[in-house]
Order: structure tokens, then sequence, then C-alpha cells
């Protein structure tokens, strides 16, 4: 799965983990995505004042369906 946070267009002014389907199991499961471990796009990655798009997705080809809850989005500072 991709997680995408931006503040452009696509694939612009945006930051992106991958999640393995393996780190996840069967029920409720706590993401913690830190932002220094992010992949950034060529221009620098998201302007935090104009976060306009959060994006979960399946990048796995000819995977069965998944069924994604999202129970409470933060973020913040260690």
């Amino acid at each position: 799965m991709r997680v995408e946070l931006s503040s452009g267009d696509v694939d612009e002014l945006e930051h992106q983990w991958t999640i393995s389907k393996d780190s996840l199991g069967v029920g409720w499961n706590e993401v913690m995505l830190n932002f220094a471990d992010a992949k950034k796009s060529v221009d620098g990655g998201v302007d935090f004042a104009k976060v306009c798009r959060f994006r979960i997705y399946n990048t796995q080809a000819g995977s069965e369906a998944v069924t994604l809850i999202v129970d409470d989005i933060r973020a913040g500072e260690r």
C-alpha cells in the first residue's frame, strides 16, 4: 500500500510512504509514518501550510480487494 500526503497536483509537492502487506495483521493495525522516512517528490515534498490531499491506495497488481477503515489521523512531534 502507499500513503501520500500532498500540497499540489499528483506527484507534486508530495511525501510518500510504502507499507508492506507483510507488516499488517488481520484486524486493527496502528501504523506510524515518520516524516523523516518519507520519499519526497523531486520538488522537495509537501508544503505543510497547504496540505490538500491524503491518499491511501493498493499498489499490488492482481491482488484481492482490501478493506481499509481509517479511525484516526494525527500529525505531530515526538
